[in-house]
């Protein structure tokens, strides 16, 4: 304190004040005309700002009821749309309606009812009501009338307690099942009515699907902020927060008074309720007709106005440093503008921490940190450098033409080896799929720090990493008595072992060989690239070079005849355990074959695999289909042979699915004349008149029974399976033949070329001519259905 005082009393000293007693006034004059400033804005932007926050915080919560509101009409949307699918199901049907009643088409009825119930999580239960009936279903359990969780006097005498609300819907408020609850008090909820003959009062026949209220209070109210209310317009409560207590009827509460009365735009207003000042904002389901109420506390919306006071705060400050920064600068360019220099370098970013004596000695700072900041720069030039040349390199080995333009780059760089007696490596981090981006960055950036260390005493060497868990070793041997392949190959193991024991990772490295020009790396390190493609039938953690092939992989290869025959026969038989079996024998048979010959057989044996799997299949979208850039996709996500066979033993257990599937269809007593339709559409798609209406006289069915029990077996429409065999059809012209498109147009049955165009595009992807010139340029694809 003593010495700041001394320092003030200084700088009000005689001399001083005289010697610098213009710039004092200009400082003095800057700083309370900044003061002035600071205090005026900051006060102006204040007050605007905490508007706005106000105004987005109101429009927000709006936004956020809203969505809401959304949701809460979807749900009933979708249920709507769950009752007509209910009531198109011809077992419901008959026993709504009393057609049929024998128990298997009850039981048909009772396990689709189950089923639409599961795929909504929003149901309680969903009840099938027939008064002249003797069995209630319910969410797919068959009941006697009087074992249900409504009372039957309600479904027969109509005693139902209708909301007051504006919708279309039959809304009836009920009690959530008492068992699910455990013992707690029932809860209210909403039940839905779907009847031809209901008329609010008694009820013949229908579906009453009842909401389950813990899933709206879990999944939807519960997400909002404050309390949320869901009325009628009578002020009845059909859905409120279970933490909450809270009266059956809200019609007495002011604020439920105001909501119903009120023409305001904003939906949202401010009044006290049950003595603490509430932010209420509302909004109408179009759906339901209900109304959707959020209270939420002032005092929340008070503390994130005090939250922002930091924010006004940290603005004054800086306004305030900026206007006095700016007070000072413009007093000394006014007082000497002789000292611009000085005042050039005391702003520069070149200062060290520290005080400067005088203006020569912030200079001599000044020049001496420029200085060091130019060496650090020089430095990172270098970095950069590098990267530069990585990139070169990694053009080098994955481009087979090289082009002149790269080639002149070669002289910017200094590279550590020479391109001559130049060995290539490629080095693959093994399971790398399995590996997070985050994680294999720590691991490259390790090995390109660790290689190094381990092999610099015997080679000069280049390192690229590739940054998908590849990277490319560059070598020369820096001893030529001591370079024998050897040598390369203790050194590779060596750094596979230490990988293994201190990373925790296996390293996979292909030798490619030696090169003597820049163009020959490509074919080097392809072949180094191949190499490590082995271990799909090597495993893991191998040093792979051209002897070492030799020596472990047999020369005796042949196709794998028998062991097809037996997969095939165990598909047939469809069992699992000889298909597992045969499949095992299949992968330690391929261990031994060099990696393209067992693609190549593996290909053929998946090909005959899903040609059998195929032929049990009735609906044609269910069929497999594979091409050869898509099976080499599917093959580039196997680490190892026994990967692959893993995923064969996946697809028969799906094709068992398939089987069991397929003998539920065949069980129909419509299947054998489906099939025949089938076969119809297939030997009459050319004819341009071919319709639901004519096939339906074929099989001797109504065309609107034919179109229904078409779908059901086959899961298509009628009209979606006649284009999927034109289109299938077309695409086989369009391959193999040289007809014109609009000649193919007129021989599959498409009545214009518009037409055809337009159908071919959406179906395919693909103009007609587009997909011509694909199927030119990949004549080895393969379709196995």
């Amino acid at each position: 304190m003593i010495h700041i005082r001394n320092l003030f009393l200084k700088g009000l000293s005689k001399n001083a004040y005289y010697k610098k007693q213009y710039f004092v006034r200009l400082l003095i004059t800057f700083t309370v005309l900044s003061f002035v400033i600071v205090i005026s804005t900051t006060s102006v932007f204040t007050g605007m700002y905490i508007k706005n926050v106000s105004n987005q915080l109101y429009v927000d919560y709006n936004y956020s009821l809203s969505r809401l509101a959304n949701e809460f009409d979807n749900i009933f949307i979708q249920l709507t749309q769950e009752s007509v699918s209910l009531k198109q199901n011809s077992d419901i049907n008959n026993y709504l309606y009393g057609i049929d009643k024998d128990y298997d088409s009850i039981s048909r009825a009772d396990i689709f009812l189950s089923t639409m119930k599961n795929l909504n999580n929003y149901l309680d239960s969903i009840i099938l009501y027939n008064r002249s009936s003797d069995f209630v279903i319910s969410s797919g359990i068959l009941l006697l009338p009087n074992r249900l969780n409504v009372d039957i006097n309600t479904l027969t005498k109509g005693q139902f307690a209708k909301f007051n609300t504006k919708s279309d819907l039959n809304m009836v408020s009920s009690l959530m099942n008492p068992d699910v609850l455990k013992n707690k008090k029932p809860l209210k909820t909403v039940s839905l009515i779907f009847s031809d003959n209901f008329d609010g009062d008694s009820l013949n026949n229908g579906i009453i699907m009842t909401i389950d209220p813990i899933e709206i209070n879990k999944k939807l109210m519960e997400n909002y902020d404050g309390i949320t209310l869901i009325t009628d317009d009578k002020g009845n409560i059909v859905f409120y927060p279970y933490n909450y207590e809270v009266e059956d009827n809200i019609s007495s509460q002011e604020y439920f008074k105001k909501i119903v009365t009120s023409e305001d735009t904003k939906n949202y207003f401010t009044m006290k309720v049950d003595n603490d000042d509430k932010i209420i904002t509302y909004t109408k389901s179009y759906k339901t007709g209900f109304n959707i109420i959020n209270m939420r506390s002032l005092s929340g919306y008070s503390d994130i106005l005090r939250a922002q006071w930091i924010s006004i705060a940290v603005i004054g400050f800086i306004i305030i440093l900026f206007f006095s920064i700016a007070s000072y600068f413009l007093s000394r360019k006014m007082y000497n503008p002789i000292r611009s220099v000085t005042e050039l370098f005391s702003h520069s970013g070149f200062i060290s921490a520290g005080n400067c004596k005088n203006e020569m000695d912030l200079i001599s700072n000044v020049y001496h940190n420029a200085i060091n900041r130019l060496n650090e720069i020089e430095v990172k030039s270098r970095d950069n450098c590098g990267r530069l040349k990585e990139e070169f390199l990694k053009i080098v080995l994955k481009s087979c033409v090289i082009p002149d333009s790269i080639k002149n780059e070669m002289k910017d760089y200094d590279f550590n080896v020479e391109f001559s007696n130049l060995i290539h490596v490629c080095i693959v981090i093994d399971n790398r799929n399995t590996i997070d981006d985050e994680e294999m960055f720590i691991l490259e950036t390790t090995l390109c720090k660790t290689i190094p260390e381990l092999l610099l005493s015997d080679f000069n060497m280049e390192i690229v990493n590739f940054m998908n868990g590849e990277i490319a070793l560059l070598l020369n041997f820096k001893n030529n008595t001591n370079n024998s392949f050897e040598t390369l190959v203790n050194n590779m193991d060596k750094l596979r072992n230490i990988c293994r024991e201190t990373l925790k990772i296996t390293l996979t490295i292909g030798i490619g060989g030696a090169v003597n020009s820049l163009e020959e790396c490509f074919k080097a390190y392809k072949k180094a690239d191949e190499m490590t493609r082995h271990r799909f039938v090597l495993g893991f953690d191998k040093t792979i070079y051209d002897k070492y092939l030799d020596e472990v992989l047999t020369s005796n290869i042949r196709y794998p005849v028998e062991l097809e025959d037996q997969i095939i026969s165990a598909i047939k038989l469809n069992r699992k355990d000889l298909f597992e079996a045969h499949i095992k024998d299949l992968t330690a048979l391929l261990c031994f074959y060099p990696y393209s010959e067992t693609v190549t057989f593996l290909l053929q044996i998946i090909t005959a695999c899903l040609k059998t799997f195929n032929q049990v299949s009735i609906q044609d979208n269910q069929k497999y289909s594979i091409r050869l850039d898509e099976f080499s996709n599917i093959l580039s996500k196997f680490q190892t042979v026994n990967q692959a066979g893993e995923w064969l033993l996946t697809v028969f257990e799906n094709y068992q699915q398939m089987i069991v599937g397929i003998m539920q269809l065949k069980s129909n007593k419509h299947f054998d004349q489906i099939l025949k339709a089938q076969e119809y559409i297939k030997n009459n798609y050319t004819d341009i008149n071919l319709s639901a209406d004519s096939i339906s006289e074929v099989i001797g069915y109504s065309p609107y029974y034919f179109t229904k029990v078409f779908k059901d077996i086959t899961g298509m429409n009628v009209n979606d399976y006649i284009r999927q065999i034109r289109i299938d059809n077309v695409k086989q012209l369009l391959s193999n033949t040289d007809y014109k498109i609009n000649q193919i147009a007129g021989m599959t049955g498409f009545t214009n070329a518009s037409h055809f165009f337009a159908v071919f595009k959406k179906d395919v992807g693909l103009t007609p001519l587009a997909y011509r010139e694909y199927a030119l340029e990949n004549k080895k694809s393969i379709n196995f259905s």
